[in-house]
């Protein structure tokens, strides 16, 4: 069967300060990233059955963004166990994901969301805020596809570029 990864990084937020990092928001300019990335992936065809995302407030902001120009997008499944997650958490997630869905969208934090990309493509990439990597592989299962080479398809910035 053909699936597709998406590996999302969350728009630009305010920044670090004193206080909680989880909490951090995202900046109007974030706002506008995720949704002309939305529009771009919504225009490629890349339609998820399930998003996956950080439970941190600027993936769940990222993904309400994104769902602002793409109305039925599928809603996101914050997890606690993709904030300040390794890529191996990562990969062990979708790993375990449920074979209905083919088309998977992951929204998480840098360095992780380029360190997944550049082990499953065996490709270098760099992701600026709302950039997204766009994956497929041939396979028989999450689990099968989580331990092979994918295919990088397109990378996707939110102007364009």
């Amino acid at each position: 069967m053909r699936l597709r990864l998406v590996l999302l990084r969350h728009a630009r937020a305010v920044p670090p300060a004193h206080g909680d990092d989880h909490e951090r928001p995202l900046e109007p300019s974030g706002r506008r990233e995720a949704a002309a990335t939305a529009r771009r992936l919504r225009a490629l065809g890349w339609a998820p059955e399930r998003i996956l995302c950080s439970d941190a407030r600027r993936t769940r902001e990222t993904a309400e963004a994104c769902a602002g120009e793409w109305p039925d997008l599928p809603v996101a499944e914050p997890s606690p166990q993709l904030y300040a997650a390794t890529r191996e958490v990562v990969a062990d997630v979708v790993a375990g994901l449920s074979d209905a869905a083919a088309t998977v969208w992951v929204i998480g934090h840098n360095p992780t969301m380029e360190e997944l990309a550049e082990r499953l493509a065996h490709l270098r990439v760099g992701l600026g805020t709302a950039h997204a990597v766009l994956l497929e592989i041939d396979a028989d299962s999450w689990a099968d596809a989580l331990v092979r080479r994918w295919q990088l398809v397109e990378f996707v910035a939110p102007d364009g570029a």
